[in-house]
């Protein structure tokens, strides 16, 4: 190893000690991939996570658009379902969803990218999958209009937004403002549409309405109980 390497390991190892005692340290309630994958049933589209780690199963969704998130594993966990989510995007294209979250993987190591930072300091960990068009039904947000549980202006724009959107995207999109309207902070570090204010997009039209039946859900308030686990 040359003289120039081990000074390179030690400042970053100093400045990793730095972190550590300088920056402020918070626990944040955050969403969790179960909790945006029954989300994203509740609107239609179906999510089958695969993790990265899952070589076989990755190697069948090679040149596949689907969406993927970037979880939370700072604890070294085997099952990251239940932990925070950190980035959602989705890949399209030639390349598809596989390529796209292996080229993201080599982010850890140019020491500068803001995304390749968060995810070598949570040791984060990649889940992702095909999205499945299964249809609206809509009949839930009847439900919370009819409890004043949602503004009865929304499932119009819901219908709408589904409509038009291709489902990759509109999963993207959703997941994004779900992790908004479900968590303490703004949305996932990085992604797209992560604006912390309000807008009238369909979509986040669509998350307000799934955070409130997932909570209610929980609760166990919904006519038909089924608890996102």
């Amino acid at each position: 190893m040359t003289d120039s390497s081990t000074n390179d390991q030690r400042l970053r190892h100093e400045l990793d000690t730095w972190r550590s005692h300088q920056l402020a340290s918070v626990s944040l309630r955050l969403a969790t991939p179960n909790l945006l994958r029954c989300g994203l049933d509740r609107i239609g589209l179906h999510w089958t996570p695969i993790p990265l780690t899952d070589t076989n199963a990755v190697a069948a969704l090679q040149n596949r658009p689907g969406l993927y998130m970037w979880v939370d594993n700072l604890a070294q966990e085997t099952d990251v379902t239940d932990n925070a989510v950190l980035y959602v995007g989705i890949g399209i294209g030639r390349d598809g969803v596989a390529k796209r979250v292996h080229y993201e993987h080599g982010f850890r190591q140019d020491g500068i990218h803001a995304h390749g930072l968060m995810l070598k300091r949570r040791n984060a960990h990649a889940l992702l999958g095909e999205i499945a068009d299964t249809g609206l039904n809509d009949d839930w947000m009847d439900w919370l209009v009819a409890n004043d549980y949602l503004n009865a202006v929304a499932p119009d724009h819901i219908r709408r937004w589904r409509d038009t959107t291709d489902p990759v995207r509109s999963a993207e999109r959703f997941a994004v403002r779900l992790s908004i309207h479900l968590g303490d902070t703004v949305a996932p570090v990085n992604s797209q549409y992560a604006g912390a204010w309000a807008d009238d997009s369909g979509a986040d039209w669509a998350a307000v309405a799934a955070a409130q039946w997932i909570a209610l859900d929980d609760l166990g308030q919904t006519p038909d109980v089924t608890r996102c686990r």
